[in-house]
């Protein structure tokens, strides 16, 4: 079985929540961003990011929660 570019992306913002985030300190979009450009030197704008994650939550087998924020600030992972 090959991976894709996607492939590798979606599985690195798993790697990054699972290593950098918890129910008591979610990640935003922004910061999901910050650590693949420290972790692998690549910078994907805030809009692909955000389509990764949607179809990630999509599958219950990541097992990724989001939370609302209170405010207007940006969904945190």
């Amino acid at each position: 079985m090959s991976y894709t570019k996607t492939d590798m992306l979606s599985h690195k913002i798993i790697e990054i929540l699972k290593e950098h985030s918890d129910e008591k300190h979610p990640l935003t979009q922004q910061q999901i961003c910050g650590h693949l450009e420290e972790k692998l030197g690549i910078k994907p704008n805030r809009k692909t990011v955000a389509q990764h994650l949607k179809s990630i939550i999509g599958d219950p087998e990541c097992n990724v929660l989001t939370v609302e924020p209170d405010d207007k600030s940006d969904k945190k992972y």
